[in-house]
């Protein structure tokens, strides 16, 4: 990746990889440093950096993350800073971390030590797959347009000239000087939608973005996903279930993972198993409403990784301490109303739990597991059934299509939300419930009538219907 003729080399000096090295015997940059972006129309000239989070153990063994602390102090970083390598208007951060990050700090401290408090500095992040904007100061803004393509964000700031003319009511080099210096950074999030991005544009229709290039390239991407069986549908959601909803929403797709999902497809209804997994990062999409394709469930949740035993026999107060350990600050983190870690399986005192998760953040889990129990535990071991290991993305696959019925298209969904068992996306009309009602009533009422006329024969045994919510739902729906 970094040899010559690579890909880095293909970049032509605008990879920037500011604290990032290659792991040699003599570790050098993997890219370029830092970089002089000029204006060839304003003649602004704009001197911008490319800087990753602290990665620590999680990095490559191929490249080594210089953390960011250590960076800015030393002397190549001062003197790009102090003017010594050329002269610039404004300081660009390209930063793989969030929009309010201690580092984001870190980092505008260092240039504002040598480049003084007037350059105006535009941090571009991104790392909590959110929206977010701040204000590190009055000629400073950091900027994070969403996640996964659903956002094409715009920003604009201004060169030094403008902030002192902006100040003294003039006209600088990057524009207008009126108004305050703090005024000039302006910032723009856009729904990554044709609808919206044409609109943006000026265009009469969303049609007039097509290309044939843009054309011949979706047909070839469709064509790959029918060979692939991704169109295939496999059942049908009742309503839309959302990536950001609270847990206890019934909109809410991590709501339906832990409370439906996993006891029906892991569990198997074992009330003595309990799941733990990272909520950030994981799930990427909504589940939308309609026709449910495999295309669909990987959007929703792409990552296929393999189930995990962590422990068994596991007390249950130990698991709502675990949860207290891992969940004690989700209050502080960027996704507000959805906590750092969730569980699946109801979890009560005095009784036991095998407990399960997936492999990419259980040694996190294990680190905190043992840290309650004040003890080590045996590494973790794959799930195995009929001789597989089981993994993600065939649980979501077995619960759709076992639960979600699809039927005919003109009928309308009574609102049973995710339920699982008979019910489950079962569409129903007005003139449905109707006709129904008034069959049952003559059979019942059929019923009745034979029995009063036939006392004399043995009475025959009905089971009680065992699943009271099942029960309690048709009652609700009659």
């Amino acid at each position: 990746i970094g040899g010559r003729g690579g890909f880095v080399d293909g970049w032509g000096g605008r990879y920037l990889t500011t604290n990032v090295a290659d792991a040699s015997d003599v570790p050098f940059p993997m890219g370029t440093r830092y970089r002089f972006l000029g204006g060839p129309n304003s003649g602004v000239t704009v001197l911008t950096f490319g800087f990753l989070y602290n990665l620590g153990d999680e990095a490559s063994r191929h490249v080594i993350v210089e953390r960011v602390e250590e960076v800015v102090e030393y002397d190549w970083f001062k003197s790009v800073l102090s003017g010594d390598e050329g002269h610039y208007d404004a300081i660009l951060v390209l930063a793989h971390m969030d929009a309010v990050d201690p580092l984001v700090s870190v980092i505008l401290n260092a240039i504002r030590e040598r480049a003084g408090d007037e350059v105006p500095v535009q941090f571009i992040t991104g790392h909590t797959h959110r929206r977010g904007t701040d204000r590190p100061d009055s000629n400073s803004a950091s900027f994070e347009a969403g996640r996964y393509l659903d956002t094409v964000g715009f920003v604009s700031f201004p060169a030094v000239d403008t902030v002192r003319a902006a100040r003294n009511g003039t006209e600088g080099k990057g524009g207008e000087g009126d108004g305050s210096p703090s005024d000039l950074f302006k910032h723009v999030f856009l729904d990554a939608n044709v609808k919206v991005l044409s609109d943006a544009l000026g265009l009469d229709s969303p049609e007039d973005m097509k290309t044939d290039m843009g054309m011949a390239f979706s047909k070839r991407i469709n064509s790959v996903r029918e060979r692939m069986h991704l169109t295939q549908t496999i059942g049908c959601a009742s309503h839309s279930y959302h990536l950001d909803a609270p847990l206890s929403d019934p909109d809410s797709l991590w709501g339906l993972y832990l409370d439906e999902v996993l006891p029906y497809a892991l569990f198997q209804q074992n009330a003595s198993r309990a799941f733990v997994q990272n909520i950030p990062w994981t799930f990427r999409d909504d589940l939308r409403e309609g026709n449910v394709t495999l295309d669909d469930l990987y959007a929703a949740s792409p990552f296929d990784n393999d189930v995990l035993i962590i422990a068994e026999g596991i007390p249950g107060e130990v698991l709502l301490a675990l949860d207290a350990s891992l969940n004690g600050h989700s209050e502080e983190r960027a996704w507000g109303h959805l906590p750092e870690y969730g569980f699946a399986g109801e979890i009560r005192e005095g009784a036991r739990y095998d407990l399960y998760s997936e492999s990419f953040v259980v040694e996190s889990i294990v680190n905190a597991l043992e840290g309650v129990l004040g003890r080590k535990v045996s590494d973790p071991r794959p799930l195995i059934r009929d001789g597989r290991t089981v993994s993600l993305i065939p649980l979501w696959e077995s619960f759709v299509s076992e639960n979600w019925a699809c039927f005919p298209e003109g009928s309308v969904r009574p609102g049973l939300g995710g339920s699982s068992g008979f019910l489950a996306g079962m569409h129903v009309s007005v003139l449905d419930l109707y006709v129904g009602t008034l069959v049952l009533t003559v059979v019942i009422g059929a019923v009745y009538h034979f029995c009063s006329k036939s006392r004399r024969r043995k009475a025959r045994e009905f089971r009680p219907v065992e699943n009271n919510d099942i029960a309690q739902r048709n009652g609700e729906m009659l």
